[in-house]
């Protein structure tokens, strides 16, 4: 019996994809810096991985831009470990620059990501994904990777950065910035995987507020004045009702409004296209602060809570810390609803 060639090539996909098998591990190339999530593919050896991975960036043109020798040089052989499913909560950070890979944290290179440390708890372990890292695997491989990575970590953070490639969300590029589409699209496919396997929470900063709104089909306002584009900024939001109601768990009081950072140039085109996905916060001028999805388990804003001190950062992060404590089994296909 003949089969056709489109049934051939999906029974080949299949098999090929039922054979992927990736270990988790993590590497600190020194005692500064954090450590970061490699994948290592059956019958490789970590060494391999990494090069590959070093490689791969190095002769992609765009992440090549993105990540100097120097950075690359930093990100070198140390301290290995095989990740498993541990009882304490692993909370994984996505990075997007260059200097996420290198630079030591005396330096100052990965200052946002030590802001973040200071913040949660310490019974929450941090790990880095570094940009781009899947760009040396095939794509079982690398679905494997994030099968695993759902498997591992009760939470993901998503960082802030550059600007989203308008390329995501079908736009000419009118005002966005220093875009590198390659690193996004890599960045986009992971949280499209993390969403729907709904396994954990997943938390956007700024960029990371923006890029999840894309991976939720949303589009962005390229550019808007007033909120920190060379500078920072100081600004009150307007909370808003929702099922979740996000802001009143976390202060757990009758607050409206607070007054927050910001240091960006692009926006959340908020719609009501994905009913699943509510505005939680709005600046006085509408801009979206804040999105939550109806069942809590994204959670996104504009501004940099990281960056804050005083009640509202200690009453901020208490609630991450107990969201990352624990991953969640129900699947989230449903937030993809168009």
């Amino acid at each position: 019996m003949k089969l056709s060639l489109g049934f051939s090539l999906v029974i080949l996909c299949i098999n090929f994809a039922a054979y992927a098998d990736v270990k988790l591990f993590t590497l600190r190339p020194s005692k500064s810096h954090f450590e970061y999530l490699i994948p290592v593919r059956e019958g490789y050896h970590f060494i391999d991985e990494l090069n590959l991975y070093k490689n791969s960036i190095r002769g992609n043109s765009d992440l090549s831009s993105a990540v100097t020798t120097l950075q690359l040089e930093q990100f070198r052989l140390g301290q290995i470990r095989e990740l498993t499913n541990e009882r304490i909560s692993q909370v994984l950070i996505l990075a997007n620059r260059g200097s996420d890979l290198g630079m030591p944290l005396d330096v100052g290179g990965q200052a946002r990501i030590k802001k973040l440390s200071e913040k949660l708890s310490n019974s929450t372990s941090l790990v880095v994904m570094p940009l781009a890292i899947g760009i040396h695997l095939n794509d079982a491989d690398r679905i494997d990777f994030y099968e695993k990575i759902s498997l591992n970590f009760s939470g993901v953070i998503a960082l802030g950065g550059a600007d989203v490639s308008p390329d995501l969300y079908n736009e000419e590029n009118s005002r966005s910035r220093d875009i590198n589409l390659t690193r996004d699209k890599f960045e986009i496919e992971f949280l499209k995987h993390w969403i729907k396997k709904g396994k954990g929470f997943l938390y956007g900063i700024c960029r990371g507020h923006q890029l999840i709104a894309v991976a939720l089909g949303f589009k962005l306002i390229q550019h808007i004045d007033s909120h920190g584009d060379k500078e920072w900024e100081n600004h009150k939001i307007i909370f808003q009702e929702t099922r979740y109601n996000i802001f009143k768990k976390i202060f757990n009081a009758k607050l409206l409004s607070i007054r927050v950072n910001s240091y960006h140039h692009q926006a959340v085109q908020f719609s009501n296209h994905n009913p699943e996905i509510e505005l939680a916060a709005v600046a006085t001028d509408g801009v979206a602060e804040s999105l939550i999805s109806k069942d809590g388990r994204i959670f996104t804003t504009q501004f940099h809570p990281e960056f804050m001190d005083g009640f509202f950062s200690k009453r901020f992060f208490s609630y991450l810390n107990n969201k990352f404590k624990g991953g969640v089994n129900i699947s989230c296909q449903h937030l993809f609803r168009q």
